[in-house]
């Protein structure tokens, strides 16, 4: 049977196996800690040909606001290694943007704790409760839209 893993990159982020457990995404210093990632993966019995769905990340520049280059390369830096480490573990790599996957489940132009409160309710048994738990919210909305993709 296919599992399907969602992740919201970042700092803040987090890793999800769908309906079954999150946690907040492991760093070591400034990057994604891919040895913990795969430990996880193995921890979570997650096999090469299962889904994982990394939410797309793009460094972004409008008028009146754009991000550092410092800050562009660090994000891109940290989303090849998990793009790397997915890959190279065998996974099926969906790379769903923020509007697609939040289209599904009505939160486009919503806070993140809008996430986090749905999330609460599809997955009553994922520790949420903190704010700063919007993370681990998303990573599980994002392993449901992988599952149903």
């Amino acid at each position: 049977m296919t599992q399907f893993v969602g992740v919201d990159p970042g700092k803040e982020g987090a890793i999800a196996l769908w309906g079954q457990y999150v946690i907040d995404l492991p760093y070591l210093g400034d990057e994604p800690d891919v040895r913990a990632i795969t430990a996880q993966f193995r921890e979570w019995e997650v096999e090469a040909g299962d889904t994982i769905a990394i939410e797309y990340q793009a460094a972004f520049s409008r008028p009146g606001a754009s991000m550092g280059v410092t800050s562009a390369f660090q994000l891109g830096k940290g989303y090849g290694m998990l793009l790397t480490c997915a890959y190279l573990y065998g996974l099926r790599v969906l790379l769903p943007r923020p509007a697609a996957w939040k289209k599904a489940y009505a939160l486009i132009g919503k806070d993140k704790d809008a996430s986090r409160q749905l999330a609460t309710q599809m997955f009553p048994w994922a520790e949420l409760a903190r704010k700063k738990d919007h993370g681990r919210a998303e990573a599980l909305l994002i392993a449901d839209w992988a599952r149903k993709a």
